[in-house]
């Protein structure tokens, strides 16, 4: 008797556990224009940019967030459903605060970059998504300016990579 209760108990709760997760589904609900797309082609960024390895940088943290996401899978040129290309277009830095003992030296900088996409068929050569993403950090400098624009890229990178996966994979 105590153990028909307690199977219909944990029967009862299991059930109850699995109807609460219907209509959840892996990975993100695309734009009505990728829906045939499965995988991408994600080759680097160019950069119209004087920064140096930005290309790189914006480059590897979208394959890195596009492999997180799971929504699309990273092929070849040549086995991907579409291709991903970017162009790094801008990257700014804006003094936020400056040095006391010296007005042209910064102490802390907001650094913004605008990269613009396309997601083109590999099929027909049609552009199926395109748009512009940006992102914006602080960095703090100490001795060495350019040391520090270095060390922003891969933050930058990470917020860009992540802005652009949301659009191609829900949309937003």
């Amino acid at each position: 008797m105590i153990l028909r209760l307690f199977l219909f108990a944990l029967l009862t709760l299991g059930s109850g556990l699995l109807t609460q997760c219907t209509g959840y589904q892996l990975g993100g609900s695309k734009p009505s224009q990728l829906n045939h797309v499965k995988s991408l082609y994600v080759p680097t960024y160019q950069n119209e940019t004087i920064t140096p390895r930005a290309q790189v940088y914006m480059t590897n943290a979208t394959v890195d967030q596009l492999t997180t996401d799971g929504t699309y899978r990273i092929a070849s040129a040549k086995q991907a459903d579409a291709t991903l290309r970017c162009v790094v277009s801008e990257i700014d830095y804006n003094p936020l605060r400056l040095s006391r003992e010296d007005a042209l030296r910064p102490q802390e900088l907001s650094v913004i970059a605008t990269v613009s996409y396309q997601v083109i068929d590999n099929n027909t050569q049609e552009v199926l998504l395109e748009g512009t993403v940006t992102n914006r950090t602080n960095i703090f400098v100490e001795e060495n300016l350019q040391l520090a624009r270095t060390s922003a890229l891969p933050d930058l990178a990470r917020g860009i990579a992540i802005n652009l996966v949301s659009r191609i994979t829900h949309g937003l």
